[in-house]
């Protein structure tokens, strides 16, 4: 699994647009907030960095994974596309009959010293206008403070203005129309990656003195607007200029070795979670069940804990495929779910009534279980909610979890690691009824005897663990108000902690001394062993 994953998650060369736009569509895709002001920021690449450092903890992996220098490229890329697109924001807005605008225009020249020719000039934004033909050169940097000094990109930056100048003049030659070279001017915009669109600059003159003019965010549309150096051009003239350039314009063929192209999957990000689950808590990649909180709200009605401890494997190995289907043999349910019993007819049995229960439950398209081969099928509009990972996702570890030897106490286990973080979870007793799949003629009083059984089981694994009844009128029970210590539920992905497991049965002042006795006899018999 983890060769497979290494060797699929990017590639390397590909032009800039390719390298970007996947860029941006994995770091979406690890953080579906990630938006320009993201990847205009000192960190615009932290999900690709992540995947890279859980992929180098892994260990025993075979395939490549991004060098720093990979990294720090991918970094740049990003950072001076977001820039490009804040000054595109912002000229787009002054479009018109007299104002057009041409992005990421790619015009054929010839410059270079002999042997070592180039015959294209990149200008990243070109901007015709009544008062002339701006070329715009974009410079995004982390601008320390206020003030941004030229003297960092000197030589190059001379250089790059004057080809610009230069391509543009050629090929309007080309084409037949001879205009003045004032009429070509250069604009060089600086976009700070900190967000400040007020900037200063110095050591800018020679700039200056070579017919350009510098600026930060905040002062491009104005200068624009009001232009320099007094040309005018009349309507026709910015149209048939325009019209001049596009037919000028190259397709940009460019292809660069050192370019990283991304091909991160939500399957194969899910691989990666569980991974870095794997390495930071302990919990095996076909233990860690995963899945949206929603699936919480099942009710586990007509199936014994043990069909629960396979249910919820093969929810989390939905989330590993993806949300595609799953197919599990005989031989490989029982390896994932340690299951020793050598009763062929009663296993069987088991994965046929889990198989009908599922059929009954709308998220699955099918489950079957034949010829000794399990096989559960979602439908479309579901596949999300098994397979993709947001805020709403919860963890936990089917080791742990099998080994409650209470089914009613594995529904209170998962719902009380969905409220980890609060410390309190109030469920109506309706509710209740429906999640522990009891019968009618259950009486609410057997329920909490069921809850007490429970406690013992979950005692270690949530500080002062309790609960409170809710009455309503005539003093009937209308709710049960489970309350504990709030927690990182991922502190409950594994058993590092022993000393605190057993401290928390000690200090729990909702259980009697026997009570204290007989969770310290089964947490030490069920899960230290």
């Amino acid at each position: 699994m983890k060769k497979a994953l290494i060797n699929n998650w990017f590639s390397l060369g590909a032009d800039n647009g390719a390298a970007v736009s996947s860029a941006i569509a994995a770091e979406q895709l690890v953080n579906p907030d990630y938006d320009r002001s993201r990847q205009l920021s000192c960190e615009n690449a932290a999900g690709l960095r992540w995947v890279n450092g859980v992929l180098k903890q892994a260990g025993d992996f075979l395939g490549p994974v991004l060098t720093q220098a990979q990294l720090e490229h991918t970094e740049n890329l990003l950072a001076g596309d977001a820039g490009e697109q804040e000054v595109r924001q912002l000229v787009c807005k002054l479009r018109g009959s007299s104002f057009v605008d041409q992005h990421d225009v790619l015009l054929p020249y010839e410059y270079g010293e002999p042997g070592r020719r180039t015959f294209d000039n990149q200008i990243d934004s070109l901007v015709i206008c009544s008062s002339g033909i701006y070329c715009l050169e974009v410079k995004t940097r982390n601008v320390k403070g206020t003030v941004f000094d030229f003297q960092d990109l000197a030589p190059g930056i001379y250089d790059q203005i004057s080809y610009h100048q230069a391509a543009v003049q050629a090929a309007l030659e080309v084409a037949g129309c001879a205009v003045d070279p004032n009429l070509i001017k250069s604009i060089v915009v600086v976009v700070d990656r900190g967000g400040k669109p007020k900037l200063t600059f110095k050591n800018q003159q020679f700039l200056v003195e070579h017919g350009a003019r510098v600026v930060g965010l905040d002062g491009l549309s104005h200068l624009l607007s009001k232009g320099f150096d007094k040309c005018r051009l009349s309507v026709s003239d910015v149209q048939n200029l325009e019209r001049l350039i596009l037919a000028r314009r190259l397709r940009d063929p460019r292809y660069y070795a050192e370019n990283v192209c991304f091909s991160l999957t939500p399957g194969l990000l899910n691989q990666v979670r569980l991974l870095d689950m794997e390495h930071r808590f302990g919990v095996p990649v076909e233990q860690n069940v995963t899945y949206n909180v929603a699936l919480n709200d099942l009710s586990m009605a007509g199936l014994s804990g043990s069909q629960q401890n396979f249910f919820w494997l093969i929810v989390g190995q939905l989330f590993r495929n993806a949300g595609q289907p799953v197919v599990l043999t005989a031989r490989e349910l029982k390896k994932m779910g340690d299951y020793r019993s050598n009763e062929v007819n009663q296993f069987n049995k088991a994965m046929s009534g889990l198989a009908a229960v599922m059929r009954t439950i709308p998220f699955f398209a099918s489950a079957e279980y034949e010829s000794r081969k399990l096989t559960v099928t979602l439908k479309r509009q579901y596949v999300s909610t098994f397979s993709m990972y947001s805020s709403e996702s919860i963890s936990w570890n089917n080791l742990l979890f099998r080994k409650i030897g209470n089914k009613f106490g594995k529904t209170l286990f998962r719902k009380l690691v969905q409220c980890a973080n609060d410390g309190y979870c109030a469920i109506p007793v309706q509710d209740l009824r429906y999640l522990l799949g009891v019968s009618k003629g259950y009486r609410n009083n057997q329920i909490l005897k069921q809850i007490d059984d429970s406690m013992i089981y979950l005692a270690p694994f949530f500080e002062n663990l309790g609960y409170r009844i809710e009455r309503g009128k005539s003093r009937r029970i209308i709710g049960i108000n489970f309350s504990f210590k709030r927690c990182n539920p991922r502190f409950l992905l594994s058993l590092e902690h022993e000393e605190k497991y057993l401290r928390n049965i000690a200090t729990n002042s909702c259980l009697t001394p026997q009570d204290k006795k007989h969770a310290k006899e089964i947490f030490i018999k069920n899960y230290l062993r």
